[in-house]
């Protein structure tokens, strides 16, 4: 399935983004 690759996809962006700008 794609869709869950991508939601899986998004989510750890999303999780590395809010690290980033909240470690930042």
């Amino acid at each position: 399935w794609r869709e869950g690759a991508v939601l899986l996809f998004l989510y750890a962006i999303f999780l590395v983004i809010s690290f980033g700008g909240y470690r930042t």
